[in-house]
């Protein structure tokens, strides 16, 4: 699992790939909500942010929030829902102001992942 791989190579002195690993959770999240199996996806979540939030990769973080903010409202858990959105609304924002260019941003924030959290 991806988790143990990341891991491993932290304690083995390593650090890992921000491409080789940053996509298959997020993949995971999607395959799972697209399943409708929520409890699944905040599951998979939470392993998932427990190694990326140490790292400080933001921008994976916003797009698990986002899928578990899917997944709660799947659960019918629409005020824990509304509590991730915003909290992946947060993240995304802060990354999207780590994009000197205003041009820049404004494509980041009109690409369709972000732009559907935003609306």
């Amino acid at each position: 699992m991806i988790f143990v791989e990341v891991r491993t190579e932290i304690w083995n002195g390593g650090f890992p790939s921000r491409k080789r690993h940053t996509s298959r959770p997020v993949t995971r999240a999607r395959a799972l909500l697209a399943l409708g199996r929520f409890t699944e996806v905040c599951q998979a979540v939470d392993a998932a942010l427990a190694v990326v939030m140490p790292l400080g990769w933001q921008s994976l973080a916003w797009r698990l929030r986002a899928s578990r903010a899917v997944a709660l409202a799947g659960l019918g858990d629409k005020t824990a829902a509304a509590a991730e959105r915003r909290a992946a609304v947060d993240i995304l924002m802060t990354v999207a102001g780590t994009l000197r260019d205003a041009a820049a941003r404004a494509r980041f924030l009109s690409r369709p992942a972000a732009a559907s959290v935003l609306a």
